[in-house]
């Protein structure tokens, strides 16, 4: 059975009714076997239409999205098999949930990662996340290839074995970087993975806005933390290549448009990101001091 964790603050969003419409239309084989858990953060408590599936709806608070989805690990019922971690505007495809639960039985895989697609624009999330492409999930592609909406997890690998890092996620000073942690919390436990996007989730890419930089800013702090945890806590020392990488691009692609005002602060509040969330990092996870605030 699939156990699909969902967190909205917008119940009758037209985003979140796509997402609810896509898993009515999936094939009735692959239909019963879904447990949708809806995290609400809205004042509804109620779903704004019929949904074919078994659903449990839990009220919250307005809470991060790591805390969101703990509560939602916190309700998956005994017959799950496998768990997915959808965004509230994104949505399915009627085949991609058949190809997950075929890639992890067949190949014996604990967690696989699928593509995430742009069916308007007819973009793939991210440049390097190549269409009809499979990759073993390592170290060093860990933060470049997963995304969040196209996490796939075998139910006995983390059930009542992980947490979300509330630390980490929207909602948070660290805003990114939660699934990630899952990631490489899989890895360091010898947990096998792929990148498969042969089959993708649906989610729309957003334009460059300059209203997007502070959001851009809390993601890579969240990315910058997440590297010192690694080394310090599972002894990951190969990810800090990553890191470098990633600054090392952030800021090229920062001078290449630097005559572009929107893509040059873009860029320019990633790489402070990722500086000011790794000395961060360091100060919390190697000296013991409180993680910053606000």
């Amino acid at each position: 059975m699939f156990s699909l964790i969902v967190t909205t603050r917008n119940l009758d969003s037209q985003y979140f009714l796509r997402f609810l419409q896509s898993i009515n239309e999936q094939k009735e084989c692959i239909r019963e076997k879904i447990e949708l858990i809806i995290v609400n953060q809205d004042k509804f408590s109620e779903i704004p239409q019929v949904i074919k599936v078994h659903y449990k709806l839990i009220q919250s608070e307005h809470i991060s999205l790591s805390k969101a989805r703990n509560i939602g690990l916190a309700n998956i019922g005994p017959s799950s098999t496998i768990i997915g971690f959808p965004d509230d505007d994104c949505w399915y495809n009627d085949s991609v949930l058949e190809s997950v639960e075929n890639e992890i039985n067949f190949r014996g895989l604990d967690f696989l990662c699928c593509g995430v697609y742009d069916p308007y624009s007819k973009q793939t999330y991210g440049k390097n996340r190549k269409l009809n492409t499979r990759t073993k999930i390592n170290i060093k592609n860990s933060l470049r290839l997963p995304i969040s909406v196209g996490i796939f997890v075998r139910t006995d690998v983390i059930l009542n074995k992980f947490k979300f890092d509330e630390k980490y996620g929207v909602g948070t000073d660290w805003g990114s970087g939660e699934e990630s942690d899952l990631i490489l919390d899989l890895l360091c436990n010898n947990k096998i993975g792929e990148f498969y996007s042969y089959d993708t989730v649906y989610h729309e890419i957003e334009g460059v806005k300059s209203d997007l930089s502070g959001r851009t800013f809390k993601y890579a702090k969240g990315n910058g933390a997440l590297f010192v945890k690694s080394m310090k806590q599972r002894r990951q020392y190969t990810i800090f290549v990553t890191f470098i990488y990633m600054l090392l691009r952030t800021f090229v692609t920062l001078c290449l448009f630097v005559l572009n005002k929107e893509k040059r602060m873009l860029y320019f509040c990633r790489l402070n990101g990722l500086i000011l969330g790794f000395t961060e990092g360091v100060d919390y996870y190697y000296k013991k001091n409180p993680q910053p605030k606000g």
